[in-house]
């Protein structure tokens, strides 16, 4: 199933984001609120306004939106850091997701990704074993940081990839992506001709990754990691690379 995110700097434009996605007439348009990742006895129809618009000023830390084939998780970090995550809830969707980026990046995110769950694991997930105990983490998300990686949907604001020095007709040149959309400040680009290619398109991703400062490289992450012996040690040893 298919992961996504999408990332604002302001609220401007994380709230037309939440105003195309419940107006869209596509079929991913949500029907329900929510404060969970289901329906339950505080949610209601996003088509009733009245009730909306309360859930939402009682809610201003985040929320879900929800139909049956696709869940939004709204959230709003400190009134500074903006995300949209979208799960794919139903399979046999797949197609909707590079219309809906397209449609997205009128909205200017800094940055956003589509991808396998496999694939944004492969990228951004590490696993630990200390004994019997399994451990997991999350690396590489902080997009203040860096740019978190190259995924088979990948939107990139211009003014953002020039903060980290990402060079955008090289970047082009080098993965000969499917440019779904250039404007003068968004970039939307079909990496793989599906989401489901990823693990053969993965190699040559990985050397453009490992040959650029401006993204992130999960394999520095696990060389730095490489001889930690508990979670005391491992949670030190990631502070730096969330």
């Amino acid at each position: 199933m298919i992961e996504c995110g999408v990332h604002y700097n302001n609220r401007s434009g994380f709230t037309r984001a939440m105003q195309l996605i419940c107006n869209s007439e596509s079929y991913y348009r949500p029907i329900y609120f929510s404060d969970e990742e289901k329906v339950n006895s505080r949610s209601g129809l996003i088509s009733d306004n009245t009730a909306f618009e309360k859930f939402k000023a009682q809610n201003q830390g985040g929320f879900f939106l929800l139909s049956d084939i696709v869940l939004y998780d709204l959230s709003n970090v400190n009134n500074s850091k903006f995300e949209i995550s979208i799960f794919q809830l139903k399979s046999g969707i797949e197609h909707v997701f590079p219309e809906m980026f397209v449609k997205l990046s009128t909205t200017l995110p800094q940055f956003a990704f589509a991808c396998e769950s496999e694939e944004y694991y492969h990228r951004n997930r590490l696993y630990f074993r200390f004994g019997k105990k399994e451990v997991e983490a999350w690396v590489g998300r902080s997009i203040e940081k860096y740019i978190p990686g190259i995924y088979w949907l990948t939107l990139l604001s211009k003014n953002y990839s020039k903060t980290h020095g990402l060079n955008l007709r090289s970047l082009i040149k080098k993965i000969q992506p499917e440019i779904l959309l250039e404007n003068k400040d968004q970039l939307v680009l079909k990496i793989y001709p599906n989401s489901f290619a990823w693990k053969d398109h993965s190699p040559r991703i990985n050397i453009v990754l490992e040959g650029s400062r401006s993204f992130f490289l999960k394999s520095v992450v696990e060389n730095a990691t490489r001889n930690v012996e508990s979670t005391i040690e491992l949670v030190k040893a990631l502070k730096d690379w969330k």
